[in-house]
């Protein structure tokens, strides 16, 4: 090889290796021994996640409001629930107030959906509820509480701050799939049915890391 090959070789080599230090961030420096050198850190934070809801469905109900007495209708959480009801006595006695589910309605109860996609995969993600607002139409309610999921049986009553959270671990691709169901409540409020409409209400719910 000939000299001046072998310079010309060389300096090529040496720009590329200069080039290499400098995209990745090194820069040679002489220092003094004893003197600091700073040697730092990164982190690129990712935290955005997608998640859609699809509502709750208790169903076509009948409903009854009664001012001493309750009924609850419980929407277990799960795609295909089997309604729980704990109603009163009956109309015209001292636990009048009822929620019946309609067994033949086209409108099948399930709970609500949620499905997470894009999170870290198989990465553990906490689930918590915050702020109910009741089942209203017009100016009658049902009142809402007993939030759970099909994570575990955390159950968020709409009163007390959740010290924890449902627990639910993302799968390979970074989704994870659950339920989450509620119970509704009769407000005593009067004594007379529920007017005919939609009643809709909700609970804020977080999903973290």
């Amino acid at each position: 090889m000939k000299i001046n090959s072998f310079t010309k070789l060389a300096g090529i080599s040496a720009i590329a290796m200069m080039a290499a230090v400098y995209a990745t961030g090194v820069v040679a420096a002489p220092i003094q021994i004893g003197d600091p050198v700073d040697v730092n850190f990164n982190a690129d934070v990712e935290n955005t996640i997608d998640v859609v809801v699809t509502d709750g469905e208790f169903g076509v109900i009948g409903a009854m409001n009664h001012t001493t007495s309750t009924a609850t209708l419980t929407l277990p959480p799960s795609a295909a629930p089997v309604l729980v009801p704990d109603g009163g006595t009956g109309f015209l006695t001292a636990g009048q107030a009822a929620i019946v589910p309609d067994p033949t309605s086209a409108t099948a109860p399930t709970g609500a959906q949620v499905a997470v996609t894009a999170a870290f995969d198989t990465t553990d993600l906490y689930v918590t509820f915050d702020t109910c607002t009741n089942l209203a139409n017009g100016g009658q309610t049902f009142l809402l509480s007993a939030i759970t999921t099909s994570l575990d049986p955390t159950v968020y009553d709409c009163v007390t701050p959740m010290a924890t959270g449902a627990v639910g671990t993302t799968d390979g691709t970074g989704a994870l799939t659950f339920f989450v169901g509620a119970t509704i409540t009769t407000d005593s409020a009067t004594d007379a049915a529920y007017a005919d409409g939609t009643y809709t209400g909700d609970v804020q719910m977080y999903i973290s890391y």
